[in-house]
């Protein structure tokens, strides 16, 4: 309850919130090709280029894109070379090199497939924004004078980010506890780690356009279904939560179900020894943050739980001041 939890993909909606802020201050169109921003960087900590990994068509994807999942950018998942490698601390560019992939045939914009890798890409062009080289230098908490405490893993072990004791069943079974190996969780789509109070409070001044503005949240929150069921163009595609409803950076609901439901935006965060649902609630003006820290279930058993909690709270006219945490 009162310990910092690793909050996994729920890192996406403030690298998000990272993007916005700068097309919010006219810093960034996300209508234009990102690559100008991220290729330099690239080629600079790594000399390669973006298109020996993408193909040309990275040339062209935009800020807009990779925040909805419109990049043609393939998933991935760094398990087996992180189990291999325990206390090795995967930047972005050794992310990007390792493990990028493009969808070969399908056009950016065309078809919505989940990817951590786009938001990887995304705190590339965040440090090219903010003048820095090394991505340790990279200053996340962009929202720091409103969240002094919210951490954001790069080096170590995550035993030195937080005492809550997650149990990954696959970290266990290959012999590397969860607490025992790097924490750097993909860097700007997952390495987030906060107590979750001050994570309600992100998501409740967040979507009560406190810290961007009505119409820049606006944008955030204009939502399309991932998959073929959303594509345009007669385009295919497929991947982990096809169906489900993604803006820029946020899932309706927040536990990414293929059952959209605009009135609870926000984003699950499921990664190795924790699983965490961050929603907020339009109709009723809150925020919620549930978790657990296994990483078997997936977030939507959290997600009912708290659900379950608010209806029967409706039902005998308790107003709720606090529920979770």
């Amino acid at each position: 309850e009162n310990g910092y939890w690793i909050l996994g993909s729920f890192t996406k909606v403030w690298t998000a919130s990272a993007v916005m802020k700068l097309y919010q201050e006219g810093r960034l169109d996300i209508d234009a090709p990102a690559f100008g921003y991220i290729e330099p960087l690239y080629h600079l900590n790594t000399g390669g280029s973006l298109v020996d990994v993408f193909g040309q068509m990275i040339r062209e994807v935009t800020p807009r894109q990779l925040l909805s999942m419109r990049g043609s950018i393939q998933e991935y998942d760094e398990f087996e070379y992180q189990m291999q490698h325990p206390l090795v601390d995967l930047g972005p560019f050794d992310t990007v090199k390792l493990f990028g992939q493009s969808f070969q045939g399908l056009q950016p914009g065309s078809c919505g497939v989940y990817s951590s890798m786009g938001f990887v890409l995304l705190g590339i062009l965040l440090m090219d924004r903010s003048n820095v080289t090394r991505w340790e230098d990279y200053d996340q908490n962009v929202w720091g004078d409103e969240f002094k405490n919210i951490r954001f893993a790069k080096h170590g072990t995550c035993s030195e980010y937080t005492q809550v004791p997650g149990f990954c069943a696959r970290c266990e079974d290959a012999g590397h506890p969860v607490s025992n190996f790097s924490c750097t969780n993909g860097f700007t789509c997952g390495n987030m780690i906060a107590h979750p109070a001050d994570v309600a409070r992100f998501v409740f001044r967040l979507f009560r356009a406190e810290l961007l503005n009505a119409t820049t949240l606006a944008e955030m929150t204009q939502y399309r279904q991932l998959g073929t069921v959303g594509a345009i163009n007669g385009a295919n595609c497929t991947g982990y939560c096809d169906g489900c409803l993604y803006g820029l950076g946020i899932q309706a609901p927040s536990s990414g179900s293929a059952y959209p439901d605009v009135m609870f935006p926000g984003h699950s965060g499921e990664t190795y020894g924790f699983t965490t649902i961050n929603a907020f609630d339009i109709s009723r003006v809150a925020a919620y943050v549930g978790g657990i820290a296994i990483d078997v279930g997936g977030a939507s058993g959290v997600w009912y739980d708290i659900h379950d909690r608010l209806v029967l709270a409706a039902r005998a006219g308790v107003e709720i001041f606090q529920i979770w945490s």
